[in-house]
């Protein structure tokens, strides 16, 4: 059973952490996205102590503009993050799901959607 923790700032080294493993991210290589944290071969983003403030203050504690959180299982591991926002270029809700690659199979992706489904039609 898995629980959502939304981290506080000097949590948010598990973040760094899957943002720059290779496997994790190897589903976002090659997308060409135009920022230059972003690592086109590996699809790794930098998220680097520098920037944890700003993006803290973006993300957490927004609702119901924007959620982040992270997904924790039964023996108290992060396995992965959920978040939820409202993209006012497009005026669309859109939502994010990343497994930590060695959690990957266990089925937390499709525990984590309906928990972030929950949260989110709570938020409307």
């Amino acid at each position: 059973m898995l629980k959502i923790i939304q981290p506080r700032l000097s949590e948010l080294s598990y973040r760094k952490k899957i943002m720059q493993d290779i496997e994790t991210m190897s589903y976002n290589a090659h997308y060409n996205l135009d920022f230059p944290e972003y690592n086109n071969d590996t699809g790794c983003i930098l998220f680097d102590e520098s920037s944890w403030k700003s993006w803290y203050s973006k993300w957490i504690n927004n609702e119901p503009t924007r959620f982040y959180a992270y997904l924790q299982n039964e023996d108290g591991n992060y396995v992965g993050e959920i978040n939820y926002h409202l993209d006012s270029s497009s005026n669309t809700h859109q939502i994010g799901i990343l497994i930590e690659a060695k959690y990957r199979g266990l089925g937390y992706g499709l525990e984590g959607l309906k928990l972030l489904i929950e949260k989110a039609n709570k938020m409307d």
